[in-house]
């Protein structure tokens, strides 16, 4: 499972078409081993022309840090997948 936040929007390739920027917090995710935390990035999803958005066109980035803090302490505006 896991907990995704809208960090932003914006038409980041500038073709027109908002896109989505979210943290992903991945929860038990034991392909690191056994760990007390969890593995944090950042996906950029790519506004489609129909205005959807698809696992198919993202891009991710490894995210740690204050990122991984903001999950912690930021107001509840998650929602579990």
């Amino acid at each position: 499972s896991s907990i995704t936040k809208l960090l932003t929007s914006a038409d980041l390739d500038q073709d027109g078409h908002s896109d989505l920027v979210c943290a992903v917090r991945i929860i038990g995710d034991t392909a690191f081993g056994n760990q007390t935390w969890h593995p944090t990035r950042v996906v950029v999803f790519w506004g489609q022309p129909d205005g959807r958005f698809t696992l198919a066109d993202t891009s991710q980035v490894p995210a740690m840090g204050l990122l991984w803090q903001e999950f912690h302490t930021s107001p509840s505006c998650s929602q579990s997948l």
